[in-house]
């Protein structure tokens, strides 16, 4: 009798651990394939349904990092700043070398307004992975927010060193060679950047910026119009080219251009009012009564 207990009660234990083990194994292939449908998802864009995927194969499995890092890059996606940083922590919590999860928690720190925190995780992000030109480019945005330039462009041109087909990193070392002075160089990374994406309106803008204050605003003015082609609502661009007019003392086309950009932008008025640009026409009544 003894012996029988013996068995059933051995058979049970060995059933309790089967059924263990299965459920087990289950939930590891469903966290597994939540996973895997959840980053299709992220994928394609489709990140709330995405993050209902990564929600379920964390319960399932509250222990795989990644989960955590493809959840947080969705929470990002959608605006949801804290969220992402809460889950990239988490993520290199539980693996301190995860790929992404550094450059993750480092862009939500930039965009909450840590970018000396941001610069730390970039850093550690390079270091795990030094051929990571995003990293490179955000490491050296986040310099230029905090004024270090210089060092700014240094990582700029290792991105660009990298992959020389980036359009940004030359845009953005454009922008930080305009703050240095450096206008002619700034004007040939603009010129990279058009030549990568010659769409981009930003860059005729500020190319021709950088142009009028060589003096050459003939090549200005080109630029503005080029910039105004592809954006025709872009209020700074028509503004500019207004300024351009007023120095040429073209009085029509630069009211024409001014009263456009005051119309897309009525803040505008201020900035013309005090601007030296207009001083041939400040005693204009068409123009009085346009920035009034």
């Amino acid at each position: 009798m003894m012996k029988h207990i013996m068995t059933v009660a051995v058979a049970l234990v060995v059933l309790v651990f089967a059924y263990t083990f299965y459920s087990q194994v289950k939930d590891i292939k469903s966290a597994a394939g939540l996973r895997s449908s959840g980053y299709d998802k992220s994928k394609s864009g489709n990140y709330k349904e995405a993050i209902k995927d990564f929600d379920e194969a964390i319960r399932l499995r509250p222990d795989v990092a990644s989960a955590y890092l493809d959840r947080g890059h969705s929470k990002f996606m959608l605006g949801d700043k804290q969220a992402a940083l809460s889950d990239s922590n988490e993520a290199i919590r539980l693996r301190p070398n995860l790929l992404g999860a550094h450059a993750l928690r480092a862009r939500a720190k930039a965009l909450l307004g840590d970018n000396a925190g941001a610069i730390e995780d970039y850093n550690r992000e390079i270091q795990l992975d030094p051929k990571d030109e995003f990293s490179y480019l955000y490491r050296g945005a986040a310099k230029a927010l905090l004024g270090q330039d210089a060092l700014a462009i240094k990582d700029f041109d290792e991105a660009i060193k990298l992959n020389p087909k980036f359009v940004h990193p030359y845009y953005q070392r454009a922008l930080a060679k305009v703050r240095l002075g450096d206008k002619k160089g700034s004007i040939a990374d603009f010129d990279a950047a058009i030549r990568l994406y010659p769409q981009s309106a930003v860059a005729y803008y500020n190319r021709g910026n950088a142009k009028d204050d060589l003096g050459d605003r003939v090549g200005a003015t080109k630029d503005f119009d080029k910039a105004i082609q592809i954006s025709p609502k872009f209020a700074a661009a028509h503004y500019s080219r207004a300024q351009v007019y007023a120095f040429d003392k073209n009085a029509t086309k630069a009211m024409a251009c001014l009263k456009k950009a005051i119309t897309l932008r009525p803040a505008i008025k201020e900035r013309a009012r005090k601007s030296r640009a207009f001083s041939s026409l400040r005693n204009n009544p068409d123009f009085k009564a346009l920035v009034k």
